[in-house]
């Protein structure tokens, strides 16, 4: 079970955005699991051959299949509709330590993935960028503007969710798994496990 206390400084602060490096960095799981991800496979199929000369090793090292994703590669965005260009510019931006530190995190990172980047972060934050730019104008860039339709559109949603019946509302629409628990003043709970939450049904 997946827990989440919130405080109501949290609740306060609760805003809605969407990031094309967050979903860039997503894509990167699902063109590799095509039977995972079903509703994409067109999208896969169209894609994949032009990915045949672009070198995504590193990328793929850094963002597993399961796992935890190196947090330099997408930081939380930084306006409601933000711009990939400038999305691009502030992973460029990146401190050298932080590329490091979140190396810690990534499971299974190659030896020699790991190595090349730490013996030169400054360096590999600009040959990844490099790498995420040509990624991006391959595979989304063609797509975008539908993709981001679509986001804008579930941004407003969510938003109306949150008018309409407030924080409980907003969770509890996210999906049938998740629910809002009121533990104490200031204290609600949001959990993943819906069905091993104690009190409900």
């Amino acid at each position: 079970m997946i827990e989440w206390r919130l405080t109501p400084e949290d609740v306060a602060r609760i805003r809605f955005a969407y990031s094309p490096l967050s979903e860039l960095v997503l894509s990167l799981i699902v063109v590799r699991a095509p039977a995972r991800h079903a509703l994409h496979l067109r999208w896969i199929r169209s894609v994949r051959p032009l990915l045949a000369d672009l070198d995504l090793s590193e990328l793929f090292a850094l963002v597993p299949m399961r796992g935890i994703v190196a947090d330099f590669l997408s930081p939380p965005p930084s306006s409601v509709l933000p711009d990939f260009d400038a999305e691009l510019d502030r992973l460029r931006q990146t401190r050298p330590e932080q590329v490091v530190a979140d190396l810690e995190d990534v499971p299974e990172l190659p030896p020699a993935v790991e190595r090349r980047i730490r013996d030169d972060p400054v360096g590999a934050v600009h040959r990844i960028a490099g790498t995420v730019e040509q990624y991006w104008s391959c595979s989304l860039a063609p797509v975008w503007p539908r993709i981001q339709a679509l986001l804008e559109a579930d941004v407003l949603w969510r938003a109306s969710r949150l008018a309409a019946g407030g924080a409980q509302a907003l969770f509890e629409g996210l999906h049938d798994t998740i629910t809002w628990l009121a533990t104490g003043f200031g204290r609600p709970t949001r959990s993943a496990t819906k069905e091993r939450c104690p009190g409900r049904g």
